[in-house]
C-alpha cells in the first residue's frame, strides 16, 4: 500500500509525520506526537553553508531547514544530526587526528547551528547526535560542557546525545 509522506500515520495514539531533510541520499525526519508531547527525531540532515546562495543544493538545504524549523518549533525534545564545529565544517581544523578537509555536501550539520535553531525554535531539551568518530572522548566532554554551560539558565536545555538515554516526555 501506498502512503504519502505528507500525510501522518496514526499509530494508536501515537501520530508520526514524516518530511524531507537534506542529505545527498533521500532522508527523511520525523514528527513523533502523543498526548500533547512533540519529538522530532532528524539524523542525517545538512543545512549547506556553501558560498552561493543560488546553487541549486543550497536552496535546497535552507527549504529542509525550513521545514525543519516550522516542525520543531515549541517541540519538547529535538534529537539532531550535528557531527562537525563550523571550523572543522568549513575545513579550517581536522577532527581528532583527521586531516582538515571541507565537509560541505557530506549532509552533516554544525553544532552552532543547532544551538541556534533549538533557541529560535524554543525547544525545550536539544540532543545532538551522530558524533564523529574521530572525535576524541575528552573533546566530546568539553562540547558538552560547553553546550551545558550556555544553555544554561535558558529555556532550551542543549547537550550532545549519549548512548542509551532513555527520555520520558
Amino acid at each position: 500500500k501506498y502512503h504519502h509522506i505528507e500525510e501522518p500515520l496514526q499509530l494508536g495514539q501515537t501520530k508520526v509525520t514524516a518530511f524531507e531533510v537534506n542529505h545527498p541520499a533521500p532522508c527523511l525526519a520525523y514528527v513523533i506526537e502523543n498526548n500533547g508531547r512533540r519529538f522530532i527525531f532528524c539524523t542525517d540532515h545538512e543545512l549547506r553553508r556553501g558560498q552561493d546562495d543560488s546553487d541549486p543544493r543550497q536552496v535546497a538545504s535552507h527549504e529542509a531547514e525550513h521545514r525543519l524549523i516550522r516542525q520543531a518549533r515549541r517541540a519538547d525534545l529535538l534529537y539532531r544530526d550535528g557531527q562537525y564545529l563550523k571550523t572543522e565544517y568549513d575545513g579550517l581544523k581536522g577532527v581528532g587526528n583527521s586531516a582538515p578537509v571541507p565537509r560541505l555536501d557530506w549532509g552533516h550539520s554544525c553544532i552552532e547551528d543547532i544551538q541556534e535553531m533549538a533557541v529560535e525554535c524554543q525547544i525545550s531539551r536539544t540532543l545532538i547526535g551522530h558524533h564523529d568518530p574521530n572525535r576524541e572522548w575528552s573533546e566530546r566532554e568539553r562540547i558538552d560542557q560547553s553546550l551545558q554551560r550556555s544553555s544554561s539558565g535558558t529555556e532550551s536545555s542543549i547537550e550532545l546525545a549519549r548512548a542509551e538515554t532513555v527520555i520520558d516526555l
